[in-house]
């Protein structure tokens, strides 16, 4: 009975152990791919595979330019159900071909990134409508903080799983192989995207952000797959040697 309370103990530490190397991995991914410039790119990209040519953004450039020139400091663009503003500046710095991303980041990426929630980053996320606070600022500054929490966590629970295995080779293999199955499988995720097949949206390129969303963490996820199996491959070399001597 004893026995089989400290198996389940043991399996409910090394569970947990999986589930906080995986959750650590993806805070930092998406810790990364809610960085403000990194996000501001994505969202543009995406939005200008929705409008295809974005050529009526086109020629407002040339309404916007010939207004700025004649003396106006900013000016006044019709965006949802109001009026957003551009400076004159970046109307005048910028060209017809390239206009169509600069309206983007100025109203799309601005309302979607600087959106002020009534929600704790918990409690948004269990909702539908608040569920877009993970790639707001205050999403991401959430996630910043919580990083160094999650790998702390991490390594006390990896210094449970060692204590708590019968001998060195166990440990090995009860470290090593959570290492190997997560890392490996975030780095294998990231070149054969599980999501181009899970996700059916024909507007959104799912492999394409799969992968911006999982590069940042592709050489860490390497590093950590190879060290749990060798970690593994050294606990079954010591396992065996200890039988021999046996």
């Amino acid at each position: 009975m004893i026995n089989t309370l400290r198996r389940l103990r043991f399996s409910a530490i090394l569970a947990l152990f999986v589930i906080m190397l995986s959750l650590t991995l993806i805070v930092f991914a998406l810790e990364n791919f809610t960085k403000e410039e990194v996000l501001k790119e994505y969202l543009v990209d995406y939005s200008l595979t929705q409008v295809g040519d974005a050529e009526d953004l086109k020629e407002l450039h040339d309404e916007h330019q010939t207004n700025c020139k004649a003396g106006a400091l900013e000016h006044n663009v019709a965006f949802r159900d109001g009026n957003k503003t551009i400076e004159c500046s970046k109307v005048l710095s910028s060209t017809r071909e390239a206009y169509p991303r600069i309206l983007i980041k100025e109203f799309f990426f601005k309302e979607v990134y600087e959106k002020q929630f009534p929600c704790t980053f918990l409690q948004c996320l269990t909702q539908k409508e608040t569920m877009t606070i993970i790639i707001s600022r205050e999403g991401h500054y959430f996630l910043n903080n919580i990083k160094t929490f999650l790998v702390i966590g991490t390594l006390i629970i990896a210094l449970l799983v060692a204590v708590l295995s019968e001998t060195v080779s166990a440990g090995l293999k009860s470290i090593g192989m959570p290492l190997f199955l997560v890392g490996g499988g975030y780095a294998l995720s990231y070149f054969y995207p599980l999501s181009g097949f899970l996700v059916k949206d024909p507007t959104l390129d799912a492999i394409k952000t799969s992968q911006t969303l999982l590069r940042p963490i592709l050489i860490a996820s390497f590093i950590m797959g190879t060290i749990g199996l060798i970690m593994v491959i050294v606990g079954l070399i010591t396992k065996f040697k200890n039988k021999k001597i046996e």
